[in-house]
């Protein structure tokens, strides 16, 4: 809105690469939000490649088909410094529109670029900056849950320790009991039939303690396929006959940095949620691409969706639904499944329009082998 007004224009926009496509993030008509063209077959996507700012006669061409009174367009590249090379990388361009005239009118366009490279870089300046406050933002929440975990783990490995002494001493001692006591207990099947329960229970109870505070117990980080780790899940999280998942093409992935024996549990989690939310019946589809060192995971079930005002309440940790239409029991899981995502240095996040359908989006480092 600012760069139509300053050079008294009828439009203008800042497009963002995304992938092999360009994305419309801001416009002077809001109508033209979010819309999308190819790099290799538009003319904001030439202008980006040739590097180099222009006046694009077909500028209009990349817009919505309602958007058919504009002329032509100054189209500037955007670029931002690249962290692994001198070279500047792409990321966009801001351009304006021209009304429908002949080029008479826009040939002493040289003010016009000049003030939209400033603009532009302007706007270079605010992405960085907004990329490396997240990137603060994130560093400080994992270096966060790692402190959090780590005193826990301590709590936790002095808590499993007394338990050990207390409970352990039971199975012993009825084991004393039984051999001192024979006769009485071979007179009494009540008497005997307890003490057997009493000596049972004290046993599952400390392996039920041993299983659960192995999750706070520090992790071994390794290059873990994706494949292998959704077969795992799927094989723990006996889902009801009605619920049909399928993966897509995750072999093909690279190996991402997570551990071997918690990241089965994401993916357990999402499935079982989803399985609730469907009641039973549905499908989960589960794809993944390649980023620049990174690896994103999708899971989409084909659910009633999540509504838009609850997507950042599900992963707290004591959030739970309550009404018929959202997903039960959803807090602790997803709480736990966003933590370990941080644990492994990597996001989640959830699309939904509430309506149909739920994609969980997840995002790992890509692993190093040997590591």
């Amino acid at each position: 809105e600012k760069a139509a007004d300053l050079l008294n224009v009828p439009g203008s926009l800042l497009w963002l690469c995304e992938g092999d496509q360009l994305e419309i993030r801001a416009a002077s008509d809001p109508q033209m939000l979010n819309w999308r063209v190819g790099i290799a077959d538009s003319a904001t996507g030439g202008v980006i490649r040739s590097g180099e700012a222009a006046l694009s006669p077909q500028a209009a061409a990349d817009l919505p088909g309602s958007a058919n009174n504009y002329g032509p367009g100054l189209i500037v590249p955007l670029f931002m410094a690249g962290e692994s090379t001198n070279l500047d990388q792409p990321i966009g361009a801001i351009s304006i529109l021209y009304h429908q005239a002949g080029f008479q009118e826009v040939e002493q366009a040289e003010w016009d670029k000049n003030v939209l490279n400033i603009l532009g870089h302007y706007v270079t300046l605010a992405m960085q900056n907004a990329a490396h406050r997240e990137a603060a933002r994130i560093a400080q929440e994992r270096h966060t849950v790692t402190e959090a975990f780590a005193a826990i783990g301590d709590i936790a490995s002095n808590l499993l320790h007394q338990l050990n002494n207390k409970i352990g001493t039971i199975p012993v001692r009825i084991e004393g009991i039984e051999d001192k006591c024979a006769e009485t207990l071979a007179a009494d099947a009540y008497l005997s039939s307890n003490l057997s329960e009493i000596k049972s229970s004290a046993t599952q109870a400390i392996e039920i303690v041993r299983e659960n505070l192995f999750h706070l117990r520090p992790i071994r980080f390794s290059a873990v396929g994706v494949a292998e780790a959704v077969e795992s899940a799927l094989a723990a999280a006996h889902l009801p006959a009605g619920v049909q998942v399928w993966p897509r093409e995750l072999a093909t992935l690279p190996k991402v940095h997570a551990c071997s024996q918690r990241l089965p549990l994401v993916f357990l989690n999402l499935f079982d949620n989803a399985a609730r939310a469907m009641q039973g019946a549905g499908e989960i589809w589960v794809s993944g691409k390649t980023l620049e060192g990174k690896v994103e995971i999708r899971v989409r079930d084909s659910g009633p969706g999540i509504p838009v005002a609850l997507h950042e309440r599900i992963f707290e940790f004591n959030y739970s639904s309550v009404t018929a239409e959202t997903r039960a029991n959803l807090g602790f899981g997803l709480w736990w499944v966003k933590t370990l995502m941080a644990r492994f240095g990597g996001l989640i996040s959830v699309e939904s329009d509430g309506q149909a359908g739920t994609t969980f989006v997840l995002e790992f480092p890509q692993g190093e082998e040997g590591a």
